[in-house]
């Protein structure tokens, strides 16, 4: 009886560490990073280690490439080559929140872009890019809890100090980065923002049209979680209400469609509002992509196209071959199935 007990417990922490394997993007790196610094303009580091992304990222700055995008909690970065050749020094960490405790952010600045939490709770993963000689110093504070209506709370108290909201992210955990830059007021108003958190696309596309009607607009937008939760800010007087689109669906094709009939509707894509929602079933899991659109009276003519791989190693080099064909790197992202590239091209 024991012994079947035993095997039934071994068996249960087996299927559980599988479960939680399955949720990571299966991501295929080890190119040799000196190949990759060759001559392209784009360059992505990936590594399931702080350590090993710390060694890349430092070589493919000294070589002249800059972060523009990614998931720090992943370790997963996207890069440009800088167009000036500036040299561009980085930190990158798996606690950010204890960086931020332990007062030891003096001297970079933390790039908003790249903040997530990690594939294990409690970590909260970053890019903090050096400061230039002479830049002011920003006051971070990374704020952690269990309940959405909790961190909002949070989120308004430190804003009550003069902080702004930057980041957020809800992926194995729930947190958000607040920022003061150097003379910035020491204090502000207690309801400048909401956070918006649901399971349901219908219930957002509601909840978001309300905030709307109350005074807000969209600042930023966790990229992964078992909800969709957006950030909004109060608008200045004056300031015109926007007018938002929600996407979503389980297949990249159908999200390149429908974006590009909202483009054909005079919406334009907002590039921090890209995300993936993980569903949990009794049949298993499953996953979809969203994203959120701003109509404009007069959108710059542009095209939109998505790249999607389970292989590192593939977007790489779809990467390159869209680049080569007059694409720019827009955003990468995880949808927990692959990873996504979003690129834009300058229309007609």
């Amino acid at each position: 009886m024991i012994r079947n007990f035993t095997l039934s417990c071994f068996a249960m922490t087996i299927f559980a560490v599988a479960s939680l394997l399955a949720l990571w993007p299966p991501r295929v790196g080890g190119e040799d990073t000196t190949t990759k610094l060759a001559t392209q303009r784009y360059l992505i580091l990936d590594t399931h280690k702080f350590k090993t992304m710390q060694k890349e990222l430092d070589e493919a700055a000294s070589a002249g490439f800059r972060v523009i995008s990614g998931n720090a909690g992943y370790n997963i970065l996207a890069l440009e080559r800088d167009p000036e050749g500036k040299k561009h020094q980085y930190l990158v960490t798996g606690s950010l929140d204890q960086m931020a405790k332990d007062g030891k952010i003096g001297g970079y600045r933390v790039l908003p872009f790249a903040f997530a939490g990690g594939k294990w709770m409690p970590t909260v993963g970053a890019v903090l890019e050096k400061l230039s000689p002479g830049e002011p110093q920003p006051e971070y504070q990374v704020l952690s809890t269990v309940r959405t209506s909790t961190l909002a709370k949070k989120i308004n108290e430190w804003a009550g100090e003069g902080f702004s909201l930057v980041a957020v992210s809800n992926t194995y955990g729930t947190y958000a980065l607040m920022e003061r830059g150097a003379g910035a007021p020491a204090s502000g108003p207690t309801d400048r923002y909401v956070l918006l958190a649901t399971t349901l696309s219908s219930t957002m596309k509601k909840e978001l049209a309300d905030a709307v009607a109350r005074g807000y607009r969209l600042i930023t937008v966790s990229e992964a979680g078992d909800e969709l939760m957006v950030a909004l800010e109060k608008r200045a007087p004056g300031e015109a209400a926007p007018d938002y689109r929600l996407i979503t669906t389980q297949r990249t094709g159908t999200l390149e469609r429908e974006v590009l009939a909202a483009v054909r509707d005079g919406y334009q894509l907002l590039p921090m509002a890209l995300c993936a929602q993980d569903k949990s079933t009794m049949l298993g899991n499953t996953h979809e992509i969203g994203a959120i659109m701003e109509k404009s009276p007069s959108p710059p003519p542009v095209q939109y196209k998505f790249l999607a791989t389970r292989r590192v190693s593939t977007l790489q080099r779809e990467l390159a071959e869209a680049e080569a064909a007059g694409w720019s790197l827009k955003r990468l992202f995880l949808t927990y199935d692959e990873q996504m590239i979003l690129l834009e091209k300058k229309g007609e």
